[in-house]
């Protein structure tokens, strides 16, 4: 007799064992008001979560999704149609993680091997393994999430990364993600392999893993006792790399008088990017593409990764190169397992602000060079009186003054604004300006949406999604009251009702959300939406260029009236 169960491995109604029987059963919360229904606790799950329907031909259940809010997924993936269940499938409705058995209960007591320790999986580090996870007979899921069952705390590694089963004699290795981040010996699977003894699997392009079957692992364990031999994987030794400790604050002084550009930033991130598809270890890459672009501070963050930061740790130790915006950008792409896709998000954003800058540059260019025309005239009386050669010196000097003085103003209000609590209040002040408060409200609202979709497209939860998304807007202000308006979504309300809080959304994003949950399209539909309130943001923003031009002349103009009463007081 086949037996079907489901096991409860996470959430509220954890360790509870369900025997699945009839035709069709409901999985939801209490109050669904439907016939056999399997009913849980957990607040994250809807009342009419998902259906299971029962297939006689193969004596198997196939799964169905009844939640837009929070589509359940298979093995991570989310449902879209039936799924056929396969026996070890992990289900995820909300917080709840539950796993699918199937047996033959006349059988049962006859299947060992399900509890036989197979062979191991070596983790390799430093060249010699530090850690061993044993495999049995039954399906054996490799992640970062706690119901994996070999958990591996690297953020290159998504939360269910691979899958192991038997297939007869032969192992077979399963990637999980979305992209080719699972290697054997160095070569992509995305059908699968079968796993031989001894071979290299490699996962996120950092973790390194060795598959050592029963029959040889004592031969295997006595070699490397005898021999001490290592096994060569790609390292990296930065020149003139420091330890991985939290920055001085004269390492932190010494970044913002020396940080890189916001252009060679952009070439880092691309490189980085394509360094990143190679498939080496992220610590070598961030060497390769910040040898020629950010050649001050790439031996530091490779360092740190070596020891074992994360590459958003790393970057905090620069403040004055990178800001909260990629760091949290660079955060969340590491905990959903799709740093790439983070990257080239943050990468499009930088190069948008990059044309800002420039366009505001060309717009002052000649502003600027009237005010030196004005500088010269003011001291022509010097000219009639004391001749061409002080006359210059006047001149020259009034514009060196200036133009110290706006170096001194720069670097204090980029030392001013990394300190939070300052920060944060000049970021209430704009947002009460007609004009730089909605351009600042459209860019947040657009890059929540955008990051929140892909997210959500990587596997994350939807509440954690959430709260990643809410800390890579840039923002400070609305961070806090995006962060407490997502809270609510662990305890059962929709994303419409959730965002309707926040008064920087149009109306026409909250019916995109709305039918983004009807339909189980939320991640396709919230991009869609992002991407409508980018172009209204840069429309905003060209508004705002007209009044940043007028803030800037008249600084600039103040500094030159500065330099011209500083060099007066000089010479005469």
């Amino acid at each position: 007799m086949i037996v079907h169960q489901l096991v409860i491995l996470e959430g509220r109604d954890a360790g509870q064992v369900h025997l699945l029987e009839g035709p069709q059963i409901v999985l939801g919360r209490p109050g669904s008001g439907m016939e056999n229904t399997l009913e849980f606790e957990e607040p994250s799950v809807s009342r009419v979560h998902a259906i299971l329907s029962r297939c006689e031909e193969t004596e198997t259940f196939e799964i169905s999704n009844r939640s837009f809010t929070n589509p359940v997924r298979v093995d991570g993936v989310p449902a879209s149609g039936r799924i056929r269940l396969t026996p070890g499938a992990r289900i995820q409705m909300g917080s709840l993680v539950a796993e699918y058995r199937r047996f033959d209960s006349e059988e049962q007591t006859a299947r060992p091997e399900d509890f036989t320790v197979m062979g191991v999986l070596e983790l390799l580090g430093d060249g010699r393994p530090t850690a061993r996870y044993q495999v049995t007979g039954k399906r054996t899921l490799i992640g970062r999430a706690s119901h994996c069952d070999i958990v591996l705390e690297s953020t290159a590694v998504s939360r269910l990364h691979a899958s192991l089963h038997w297939i007869g004699r032969n192992l077979v290795l399963q990637s999980l993600t979305v992209n080719s981040t699972t290697l054997v010996n160095g070569q992509p699977i995305p059908q699968g392999a079968s796993l031989g003894p001894r071979d290299l699997i490699i996962l996120g392009g950092e973790v390194y893993l060795r598959w050592v079957p029963q029959e040889i692992m004592e031969e295997e364990e006595e070699r490397w006792r005898e021999a001490e031999a290592k096994i060569l994987i790609p390292t990296v030794t930065p020149t003139g790399a420091r330890p991985a400790t939290s920055a001085s604050w004269t390492a932190r002084l010494g970044d913002f008088l020396f940080g890189a550009p916001l252009s060679a930033r952009i070439a880092f991130l691309e490189a980085l990017r394509t360094q990143m598809e190679t498939g080496g270890s992220i610590a070598t890459a961030v060497m390769e593409a910040g040898q020629t672009t950010l050649p001050r501070q790439a031996p530091g963050l490779a360092q740190g990764l070596l020891a074992g930061e994360s590459l958003s740790e790393s970057m905090k130790r620069y403040p004055g190169t990178f800001g909260a915006y990629e760091t949290s950008m660079v955060r969340a792409g590491e905990e959903a397992g799709t740093l790439d896709s983070q990257l080239r998000v943050l990468e499009v954003s930088l190069k948008e602000t990059l044309a800002l800058c420039r366009s505001l540059q060309d717009h002052l260019r000649w502003p600027l060079v009237g005010s030196a025309g004005v500088v010269m005239l003011a001291l022509l009386p010097l000219l009639l009186r004391q001749g061409f050669q002080k006359w210059i010196l006047a001149v020259l000097s009034t514009l060196a003054a200036s133009l110290v003085l706006l170096a001194v103003l720069g670097l204090l209000i980029r030392i001013l604004y990394s300190w939070h609590l300052l920060r944060l209040h000049l970021e209430r002040l704009l947002a009460r300006t007609s004009t730089f408060g909605q351009a600042l409200r459209l860019q947040v609202g657009a890059r929540f949406l955008e990051v929140f979709g892909s997210l959500l497209a990587s596997g994350l939860s939807l509440p954690r999604a959430a709260q990643l998304a809410a800390r890579c807007t840039g923002s400070l202000h609305y961070e806090s009251h995006l962060l407490q308006s997502v809270s609510q979504l662990g305890w059962g309300a929709s994303v419409q009702e959730v965002l309707s809080s926040v008064d920087f959304f149009p109306q026409e994003v909250f019916e995109q959300i709305g039918q983004g949950e009807d339909e189980g399209r939320l991640p396709a539909l919230l991009a869609h939406a992002a991407g409508d309130l980018q172009r209204r943001a840069r429309a905003e923003t060209e508004k705002v260029l007209g009044g940043l031009f007028l803030v800037c002349l008249g600084m600039g103009l103040l500094l030159l009236l500065l330099g011209l009463t500083t060099n007066h007081l000089l010479l005469f």
